[in-house]
């Protein structure tokens, strides 16, 4: 018997731009956290398995993980207009949320 390798990408299992409703519900979440006083940032998206859209290679040690703007979770924040222009310029981007004093979140 023979046994086949497990897919690495998701691309196997999902045809994202069969899901355009992804990118609306991202930025909905988004605002929704916002609206709950957290502060929000872009983060990166894995684009396959191990795959950072980043650079999009397997070089990235964080895939997915870190965040789009140059001032990271500073630039965290609740300002919907933000928000709005944050995923309309990266709409599949993750969604990051500030924890700490800037959004009286802890992580534990």
């Amino acid at each position: 018997m023979m046994v086949s390798e497990a897919p690495t990408t998701l691309d196997s299992f999902i045809d994202w731009d069969d899901v355009p409703l992804l990118d609306e519900a991202l930025l909905d979440e988004a605002l929704q956290y916002a609206q709950r006083g957290w502060s929000v940032f872009p983060v990166y998206e894995a684009v396959s398995v191990r795959v950072c859209s980043c650079i999009g290679e397997v070089a990235c040690t964080s895939v997915g993980k870190h965040p789009r703007t140059q001032q990271g979770f500073k630039a965290a924040t609740t300002d919907e207009a933000i928000i709005r222009d944050w995923w309309a310029k990266w709409p599949k981007a993750n969604i990051g949320i500030a924890t700490g004093k800037k959004s009286e979140l802890v992580v534990c």
